[in-house]
Order: C-alpha cells, then sequence, then structure tokens
C-alpha cells in the first residue's frame, strides 16, 4: 500500500494505489497507529498547513490500508478486526476528514485566528492534542489485545413505563425504570418561539459582532410534537454504570481553565484529567463532564436498550425552546444577569472567583459552589427542568452552522445541508466556569474537533414520545 496528499489551493486531496495484498496484521496496524501519534503538533500559524498535511497523509495511509483489509467479507470475525470495523476504521475517516478541513482553513486567506475564532491557533493545538489521544487509545487497545466486550445490552428488570395518558400532560414527570441511571423526565408542550439573540442583549453586554452573528437571525420556530426532557443532566455515577457494564472506552485528557504566567485564564488540555479525575472532587450526584458528543449519543444508545424506549440528544431547537419555558428573557430568570443568578443556576460567581481565581467578569452573588453541583440543586426554570444553564454545558445533536440562515423553522435536526459542520457538536447552556454573556439562552458555539471534551460539558438528553 502506496498513500500520499497533496495540496492544490487549499484542499487536501488523499490519492492510494492499492496493494496486491489485502493483509493487514496487528503488530502493522500498531506501527501506522504510531507513525500518526508522531505527527500531531501544530507548531505556528504560519507551519500550520504542513502540520495538518503530515497529519494528514499519514492518516490516509492506514486508512487506506484498513478500507482494503475489511472489503473481503469473512464469516469468522476476529476480535482485532471488529475492532478495526466499530472502533479504528470509523475513527481513521473522521480524522481524514477533519484535518483535511483544517488544514485548508488554515491556509485560507481568510483563516480568522481572532481570540473567539473557532479555528484560532489555540484551538488548533486542541484538535492535536484531543485526537493524538484517542488515536493513543485505539494503539494501545490493540497492542495490549485490551479490546471492550461489544456484548449485548440487557433490559432492566424494573421498567416502569408510564401510561399514554401521561405522555399527553403537558409537565408531567415520569421515569421508565427504577434504577438510578434512568433520568426524571418532563413531557414538554408544542408551541413556538423566537430563536436567537437579540439587538439588546448584544448591546447591553457587550457580546462581540462575531459571537452575535453566530446567534442571527433570530426566527420563529414551532415545536409540532411533544417530547421529554430529561430533568437533570446525566450524572457521574450513571455514566459509571454505562461504562462498567458495556466496557466503553474513553481517551484521557481533558480541556480545563487555568491561569497562565501573566495571570490570564485560558483553555488548556492536560492529559491526566478524565470524566473520573477532573481537575476537582466530584461525588456520583453531580453531573458527569470531560466527555465527547459521541459519548453523549453513546450512553443514549445504552439508555435506550435499557429502557425499550428512544432516548437522544436534543435538537438546538428543542433545547432552546426548553430553556426559554415560554418566556423570551435573555436568561431562565430574567434579563438582568444579576438578579437571581445564584437562585437558579451553578453560574462563576463570588465562590467560584476566590476559589479559582479566574480572570473574567463574575456574577455578583455567592452559592457556596466553586465546581459542580449536586444536579437539582437550584431552582427549575417554568418547564420544571433543572440547570438548564450553567453547571455542565450540555452538547445538543445538531451539526454547526456559523449562523441561523436557512435554520430550520421546526423542532428538526440540522444536519450537512446549508454547508454544516457535522464532525462539530454544537454546545449550550453554559458551564460552573461561564459568566454573563455565555450562560445566555441564546449563546452558542462549537469545538473544531469531534474529540473534544472540557471539565465544563455534560449530558441532558431528551427522551422521545
Amino acid at each position: 500500500m502506496k498513500s500520499f496528499l497533496i495540496l492544490i489551493g487549499i484542499v487536501f486531496i488523499c490519492l492510494s494505489f492499492v496493494s496486491t495484498t489485502n493483509a493487514l496484521s496487528r503488530e502493522e496496524t500498531v506501527a501506522d497507529l504510531t507513525s500518526i501519534v508522531g505527527s500531531f503538533k501544530y507548531t505556528t500559524l504560519e507551519e500550520c498547513g504542513q502540520n495538518f498535511q503530515k497529519l494528514n497523509s499519514r492518516t490516509c495511509f492506514l486508512k487506506e490500508k484498513v478500507d482494503n483489509f475489511l472489503k473481503p467479507k469473512e464469516q469468522f470475525m476476529t476480535l482485532f478486526k471488529r475492532y478495526l470495523i466499530n472502533v479504528v476504521q470509523p475513527k481513521l475517516q473522521w480524522l481524514d476528514e477533519e484535518s483535511k478541513f483544517l488544514g485548508a482553513r488554515c491556509s485560507s486567506p481568510d483563516f480568522d485566528n481572532f481570540r473567539l475564532s473557532l479555528e484560532r491557533g489555540a484551538r488548533l493545538g486542541h484538535f492535536m492534542n484531543e485526537w493524538r489521544t484517542m488515536v493513543e487509545l485505539m494503539r494501545n487497545t490493540i497492542n495490549g489485545e485490551s479490546y471492550p466486550p461489544f456484548s449485548s445490552v440487557e433490559e432492566s428488570c424494573n421498567l416502569t413505563p408510564p401510561s399514554n395518558q401521561q405522555l399527553n400532560t403537558p409537565l408531567q414527570t415520569f421515569r421508565d425504570c427504577k434504577e438510578d441511571y434512568c433520568p426524571e423526565v418532563v413531557v414538554i408542550p408544542t408551541g413556538q418561539f423566537i430563536m436567537g439573540g437579540t439587538e439588546e442583549e448584544e448591546k447591553n453586554l457587550g457580546i462581540t459582532y462575531l459571537v452575535a452573528s453566530w446567534e442571527k437571525p433570530r426566527h420563529l420556530v414551532q415545536i409540532k410534537k411533544s417530547f421529554a426532557m430529561a430533568a437533570h443532566e446525566i450524572t457521574l455515577g450513571a455514566f459509571r454504570q454505562f461504562v462498567k457494564e458495556t466496557g466503553y472506552q474513553l481517551p484521557s485528557g481533558c480541556i480545563i481553565l487555568e491561569n497562565n504566567e501573566k495571570n490570564i485564564t485560558l483553555l488548556s488540555f492536560k492529559e491526566t484529567y478524565n470524566y473520573e479525575h477532573t481537575s476537582f472532587d466530584q461525588d456520583p450526584n453531580q453531573p458527569v463532564v470531560c466527555v465527547r458528543r459521541e459519548d453523549a449519543r453513546e450512553y443514549a444508545k445504552w439508555l435506550s436498550k435499557k429502557t425499550n424506549q428512544k432516548y437522544r440528544l436534543a435538537t438546538e431547537a428543542e433545547w432552546e425552546y426548553t430553556a426559554r419555558a415560554g418566556k423570551q428573557e435573555n436568561y431562565i430568570w430574567g434579563n438582568e444577569p444579576n438578579e437571581k443568578a445564584c437562585e437558579y443556576a451553578n453560574v462563576y460567581d463570588l465562590t467560584g472567583l476566590n476559589q479559582n481565581h479566574f480572570t473574567f467578569d463574575n456574577f455578583n452573588c455567592s452559592d457556596g459552589v466553586a465546581f459542580t453541583a449536586k444536579v437539582g440543586s437550584y431552582k427549575p426554570n417554568g418547564f420544571k427542568i433543572y440547570d438548564m444553564i450553567a453547571n455542565a454545558r450540555e452538547w445538543v445533536d445538531d451539526c454547526w452552522h456559523y449562523s441561523y440562515n436557512m435554520a430550520p423553522k421546526d423542532q428538526t435536526r440540522w444536519g450537512p445541508e446549508n454547508d454544516g459542520l457535522c464532525h462539530f457538536g454544537v454546545l449550550k447552556g453554559g458551564a460552573w466556569a461561564y459568566n454573563f454573556f455565555n450562560v445566555r439562552i441564546a449563546y452558542r458555539n462549537a469545538y473544531f474537533s469531534s474529540q473534544s471534551r472540557s471539565i465544563m460539558w455534560g449530558i441532558r438528553l431528551v427522551r422521545d414520545l
């Protein structure tokens, strides 16, 4: 197998020549994954195109090997081959596509290195670290033959399915099973709302033009089908049960906030942290963090099998409709940042300032919690949903779009149409370390890496009715 990458203008193209043999050994795969690991380097913006070109070339090389090895259909499936099919092959496809996109972007005349840009240099460095740890996980799994079990999921023995009458009652709460991992969910009624940020909040809160552009144009959205939203974020205890039962694997490392030598608070990737070991202590009733969007989706699949119901991430429209709960205000408590923030949300307040000393603005109140809080510790919104903003920021299911131009007028997922970037997930809701502008209901952004995870990001699910 020979494979190489060329750059034509700003477009990466992977060309390959199929070898005369489809054989691929475990040792050869480990060696090629090690080669990819060595190419995860972001040096300078000037060398960005070269950095991504080298990474993509090595990714293409192994991707073509794996694709050709898996072409013949065999009745006997080794654990190695099953792992290639279920994990390595799709991950190499993602890495190939994401590295091509970012390599083309940083070589483009309109590349944006502004401090809040989604493609700024610091974020490109995070991409390299996040993906490196994922490739290391695949390499180490194959090298140690420590494959996940790929076992079937057994349905709960304690199902408590609601009656049809309950499902037709707005704001009715129920659970699908008695186990702790089954969340309490709330029936969200149909209705309509105006989605997006206003010019008033942009002006009053000093929202930058770039961030404000992501929240426009404001548009009417119809919610025509009821759904049930989890009343709380998925807890660490529930996620542990999922991992224990399935043998699910997550890469090491997580984005944290820390102050540099100039006392400026920045996002930083730390390889020693993960969902079990964040930079602060957690108990099982706090929201799980340091999880990727794909982890949230896999958890939803598992819970669906446990309950024989359909659980999933909310669409962005469903999330914002539920957060607003019939109101058109900046926050779930009103329009003024400091009015009742600490009653309704675990925001970056005086407690957080005294403990963490982050150098951005804080809310002028104190709730006694410096990091994540137990789910349900604050007042719910008008739809009986807790921690909808702050505590842990939440993944939604849509692909990233730079604005709401051509956005759906209903609650459907916004996919690849209209130039959607589906590898890059959308986050909503703010977190325990977030301030005035990014715990607004309208605030949205993305991280240009499918492997992105942070001590500030968690999971909330929707249950179809």
